[in-house]
């Protein structure tokens, strides 16, 4: 009896032996078939997953020319070189006498500075001093000298900036009653034969923004033609701004005074003119080989980012691509074209 007892318990752990390595034997056949294949680089098909009508993932066309936003341009025709008013003493500026855009001549006003009565009391004391060691010194040129100095003083109680050279005024600084310190730079000057139409940004767009993208500003006015711009030249700044220069099409020329009243030359060109302000929109372009996509569809944003995209019997596909230029809204992608359908996350 107990031999019979003994051949079932070991009958019964064979089956309960041979039940276990079916059952991992079935689940690694499942786990295999949920492995991804990879078939080239970049690109992974994943079986067993369905991105059919009847799925219920959100999915979204990638598109030729989609919007993906832009950067504002607001820019000015300046001097590609100018030349710097400097103030000599520290004051309040007391008059303007020019404004952005006005032709000046070498002597010409400018800026009036008028000094406070604490620097008048200061440089007073200075003089004072000076007066003293000259006569312990027994210097009468030098005390003749300091002597004038201190009668000047009650009479000198503003200073006249001059134009150091012809030109046309780019810029003044502040406004009327502005405090000023010594060596501070009032007016820029231009040279109104050579200008250039530039932008400046308070943030860092180089990395939206390349060399030979395309800007289009808008209408100016009644009657005149809007114009199209290239970016010549972009550099970030020290305090962490950009500038960008402007390469303008055939349509536009700057720097001329040949123009009607509509901003418009008799050949029908766009006449631009130091201190024209125009403002556009860059038009961002992804590269050749490249699509947009939105921000949107991309899984595991960071590194291993990737996309889903589905195949012509409704699979979902896996891609690795190289992004490239960003903007808010999408980003541009190798290894997809346009027209394909990418699964959001």
């Amino acid at each position: 009896m107990s031999g019979e007892i003994g051949r079932l318990a070991l009958v019964k752990s064979v089956l309960i032996a041979a039940g276990l390595v079916v059952a991992t034997f079935a689940a690694g056949g499942c786990a295999d078939n949920l492995e991804p294949r990879r078939q080239e680089r970049g690109v992974v098909a994943v079986s067993g997953e369905d991105a059919g009508p009847d799925s219920p993932r959100q999915t979204v066309v990638i598109e030729e020319s989609p919007d993906v936003g832009g950067v504002t341009v607001n820019a000015v025709v300046v001097g590609r070189d100018s030349v710097e008013v400097r103030t000599p003493t520290a004051g309040l500026v007391a008059d303007a006498m020019v404004e952005p855009g006005d032709r000046v001549l070498v002597g010409d006003p400018l800026v009036r500075i008028r000094r406070t009565s604490e620097e008048i009391e200061l440089e007073r004391e200075i003089v004072q001093l000076e007066i003293e060691l000259a006569e312990t010194r027994d210097d009468p040129d030098a005390l003749a000298a300091a002597r004038a100095r201190l009668g000047a003083l009650d009479t000198s109680l503003s200073t006249v900036l001059i134009a150091p050279a012809d030109g046309t005024v780019a810029s003044v600084v502040g406004r009327v009653w502005t405090d000023v310190e010594v060596d501070d730079v009032i007016v820029r000057l231009s040279d109104p034969t050579d200008t250039v139409l530039r932008a400046e940004f308070a943030d860092d767009v180089t990395d939206i923004v390349q060399v030979g993208d395309i800007v289009e500003f808008g209408e100016r006015g009644p009657g005149q033609d809007p114009i199209t711009a290239a970016v010549a030249s972009i550099r970030s700044t020290d305090d962490g701004g950009t500038v960008m220069n402007f390469d303008l099409d055939a349509g536009a020329a700057v720097g001329s005074d040949d123009s009607d009243e509509t901003g418009n030359s008799a050949d029908g060109a766009v006449e631009l003119a130091l201190g024209d302000r125009l403002r556009g929109r860059v038009l961002i372009q992804a590269a050749a080989g490249r699509v947009w996509v939105p921000v949107e569809s991309i899984h595991r944003p960071g590194r291993g980012s990737y996309l889903l995209k589905t195949d012509d019997h409704g699979r979902l596909v896996r891609v690795e691509p190289n992004f490239g230029r960003r903007t808010e809204t999408h980003v541009s992608a190798t290894g997809l074209n346009v027209g394909d359908t990418l699964v959001l996350p």
